[in-house]
């Protein structure tokens, strides 16, 4: 399962961007826009904590990793994800993150094991993945903060996805 979630990144941003405004005593804040590009050019995999999501979060896809090969449509997949913010913040981007539940192997045992890497998990060394937007948006509670994202395997590498993210696109 992928899920998904409004995120604010201040305390990311402020950290990146505060950097180039003294850096050994020299301002080079000129190289904040190489920084903003570089942002939305490609995810940040970073360590994301539960209370920086701004709404609850929506399952983007699920597929059965037993059965799914790379020929299979689930791979190439695209949602529209109605937000609701529940909280007042400012909306940086979307955090994607997954689970993924082991059945047991033992005939006798029906518990089954989930590895997530949701923010309100335990720490892996996946962390989770945000997508930034280009314009930041205010979020209090009710504002929509909704988004259309596809999700396309990359040609360099099967394994990586190139997600595409549109603003205001609410699920029919």
């Amino acid at each position: 399962r992928i899920y998904a979630s409004p995120v604010s990144m201040e305390d990311y941003c402020n950290e990146k961007f505060s950097f180039w405004t003294d850096v050994y005593g020299f301002n080079m804040s000129q190289f904040i826009n190489v920084e903003v590009q570089s942002l939305l050019e490609a995810p940040v995999i970073t360590e994301v904590k539960e209370e920086q999501l701004l709404a609850p979060a929506e399952l983007v896809a699920e597929f059965d990793c037993l059965s799914v090969s790379a020929k299979d449509s689930p791979l190439r997949f695209a949602k529209g994800l109605p937000f609701s913010a529940d909280k007042n913040g400012i909306c940086h981007g979307f955090c994607f993150w997954f689970d993924v539940a082991f059945a047991a192997s033992d005939a006798g045992n029906s518990k089954c094991s989930v590895l997530s890497t949701s923010p309100s998990a335990s720490m892996t060394h996946w962390k989770q993945t945000v997508v930034m937007i280009p314009e930041m948006l205010a979020a209090s509670p009710g504002a929509r903060l909704d988004c259309r994202v596809k999700f396309t395997p990359s040609e360099e590498n099967n394994r990586h996805y190139q997600i595409a993210l549109e603003m205001g696109e609410e699920e029919a």
